[in-house]
């Protein structure tokens, strides 16, 4: 990147060092991490859509340009759910993604529930969300979707008073990998004897995660959390697999110098606004990436402690104020933050 006048300009170059898209960015849109390009490509004519006006996050900004150094057709990633709602036929899956998600309320009758599991076999990547009165009564459904890879669940309330145990359905599917729980059930402990290895929490501050009931689930490499209290989070170190872990607006997180002894390589903390102190993470041995948002109660000399994060390849900062964000990313080196790992 070379500074011309007040715009820096960005260059991508390849193997043989010869630059192959050179794009000018705004100042301050560079500094937070986003940026409309306006440059050209210098070898070759930029698609269309490279050279608009919209403004990306570095991210995708990637993946497009990589996919046009590869000369392949790059499409905008969207998350495609589909609600059934009972009786449907084989046209609830036309030109479905493998990618997607399925979702219903309703208890589904016989005829249903085995078309929906004979297409599932054949798109074991497609995800199942189950919500209302399918968590209330039939939550075991799931059991017949023995290749499935994804789900999510809503849980908490009254949603898993009568479904029994929100985890333990689980245990027969040896292919599941990702569980969303939206809500926290009462016993988390039975992860252990699941497959699963990427978990996604969602729930209210007055719910509450008990982090030693996750202590024992050797497979998860994932953990993310938004909004429930976490108890116990220190034990979180002791996870021999985790490597990426998300805190968000979690209530009872006060201390990260548990995090020193940790495994996680990518890490994002965001609404934490009980912590005092961001320095014990210049002392994680095997942080790469790190995000960190909404921390509005620290001000910019707090932040020198990156410069000693040893391994750290990827940061991205939101202070709580684009001044301080700016501020911040001018005293130092950086790089645009992969996303978190899921």
């Amino acid at each position: 990147m070379e500074m011309a006048g007040r715009a820096p300009l960005l260059a991508f170059f390849d193997v043989r060092g010869a630059p192959w898209f050179v794009a000018r960015v705004d100042d301050r849109p560079l500094a937070v991490l986003r940026w409309p390009i306006t440059g050209r490509d210098t070898s070759r004519r930029v698609e269309r859509a490279l050279t608009s006006d919209r403004i990306e996050a570095p991210e995708i900004m990637e993946r497009r340009i990589h996919a046009l150094h590869a000369g392949t057709t790059w499409r905008r990633p969207r998350v495609v759910v589909r609600n059934l709602r009972a009786p449907f036929d084989e046209d609830a899956f036309k030109d479905f993604p493998d990618d997607g998600w399925i979702q219903w309320r309703d208890v589904l009758g016989k005829e249903d529930r085995e078309r929906v599991a004979q297409w599932l076999a054949g798109h074991p990547r497609v995800g199942v969300r189950l919500y209302g009165r399918a968590v209330e009564r039939d939550l075991g459904i799931v059991q017949s979707f023995e290749s499935l890879q994804r789900a999510a669940v809503q849980v908490g309330d009254d949603a898993i008073q009568d479904s029994g145990d929100a985890v333990g359905v689980f245990r027969s599917l040896k292919h599941l990998a990702e569980l969303s729980l939206e809500g926290v059930p009462g016993d988390l402990s039975g992860m252990f004897l699941t497959t699963i290895q990427r978990l996604r929490i969602v729930a209210r501050a007055d719910e509450t995660i008990d982090a030693a009931d996750l202590l024992a689930a050797g497979n998860l490499t994932s953990i993310a959390c938004f909004g429930a209290k976490v108890d116990n989070v220190e034990l979180f170190r002791a996870m021999p697999l985790l490597r990426a872990l998300q805190l968000t607006r979690t209530p009872g997180v006060k201390s990260l110098a548990w995090l020193s002894r940790s495994n996680v390589t990518h890490l994002t903390l965001e609404g934490l606004t009980h912590v005092d102190d961001l320095s014990p993470l210049a002392t994680m041995a095997h942080l790469e990436h790190l995000t960190i948002r909404g921390m509005w109660q620290f001000g910019v000399d707090q932040y020198d402690w990156i410069d000693r994060c040893a391994r750290l390849r990827g940061l991205s900062i939101d202070a709580g104020a684009r001044r301080k964000t700016i501020e911040i990313y001018r005293r130092r080196p950086f790089a645009a933050a992969l996303p978190f790992q899921s």
